[in-house]
């Protein structure tokens, strides 16, 4: 069970049909939508009371390789406190 999934923030089946997208492009605009909303997704991950973080991706590993979420992600993973 997880504590926090993004698709309480976004979900790429939505994206789709509001931009008329086909799977990969929704996808890829899920995510910079969801790193136009970071600060939400850092909120939730704060509010669990876990010793780690374990974030699944889906398969399309490109999204996160090639784009600015991952960075952005650790940077703001990194700056949590650490108790």
């Amino acid at each position: 069970m997880s504590d926090f999934d993004i698709r309480s923030i976004v979900k790429a089946s939505e994206v789709a049909k509001k931009y008329m997208l086909g799977p990969n492009a929704a996808l890829l605009k899920a995510v910079d939508i969801a790193i136009g909303r970071l600060d939400e997704v850092m909120t939730a991950i704060s509010r669990s009371d876990h010793e780690f973080v374990l974030i699944d991706i889906p398969g399309q590993i490109d999204l996160f390789i090639f784009r600015d979420i991952s960075p952005k992600l650790i940077k703001n993973l990194l700056s949590l406190p650490a108790e």
